[in-house]
């Protein structure tokens, strides 16, 4: 029987960002591979059933806070990890915040094996954020018995070996693309300028101010049938 997965994440469908889309790729590709996988996350939308299956994977939608900050919220987030032990192998935490604490808690008090993947590096990287909390200290030794880190870039590889992870518990993963749902499908429209789509939220994260500085240095060379437009929620 192949290992079962459950996958934990602070939010989830009908919220589909970055982070969220790549647990339901990630999540489906497992399944097709005959794995069985499970979601964990807040109910956030009222709307949402509680239960549901998505795409084959079983999502659980809480209505408790998974923890975020380190001391609190721990007890109902463990209680339902030790109470559904029996329906999992891997506990896969998405994200470096304080349920990531707890899952890794629950995994070695259980048997069970741990995986955590960081979303990314930085000023407003997991890790620098989640360093500014109280008792990170404590918590970091925790994270260190993780069984394997997936580090998406080579800047959270390191990240991950400034914060003392051991070597042998980082995998380098580099995010993948659906080369057939991107694949061109009608030939380049005849236009005469050429525009550039940045899709994401507006915060410093996403390179903005990068593709602006882009955009001004082509402008400057006399490349001015160009456009940048910017999608995304501020």
């Amino acid at each position: 029987m192949l290992p079962r997965v459950l996958m934990v994440i602070h939010q989830f469908r009908p919220i589909a960002s970055g982070a969220e889309m790549q647990v339901e790729r990630l999540g489906g590709k497992l399944v097709k591979l005959g794995h069985q996988v499970g979601v964990l996350t807040q109910k956030r939308d009222p709307q949402s059933l509680p239960f549901e299956i998505i795409n084959g994977i079983s999502v659980h939608r809480v209505d408790f806070p998974l923890s975020y900050w380190t001391y609190r919220d721990i007890g109902k987030q463990f209680r339902f990890l030790v109470s559904n032990r029996h329906s999992y192998d891997i506990i896969h935490s998405h994200q470096c915040f304080n349920h990531a604490v707890v899952d890794a808690l629950a995994a070695q008090w259980l048997g069970k094996k741990s995986i955590l993947k960081i979303a990314c590096a930085g000023e407003v990287g997991d890790l620098n954020v989640f360093s500014q909390f109280r008792g990170f200290n404590l918590t970091q030794k925790i994270l260190h018995h993780t069984d394997a880190v997936i580090a998406i870039s080579t800047e959270i590889e390191k990240e991950l070996q400034e914060y003392g992870f051991p070597a042998e518990h980082i995998y380098s993963i580099p995010n993948g693309v659906d080369a057939d749902e991107f694949e061109r499908r009608s030939p380049f429209p005849d236009r005469s300028k050429v525009i550039f789509l940045l899709i994401g939220r507006r915060t410093p994260q996403k390179g903005i101010d990068i593709a602006l500085r882009a955009i001004q240095s082509l402008l400057q060379k006399g490349i001015d049938n160009i456009e940048l437009r910017l999608y995304g929620l501020d």
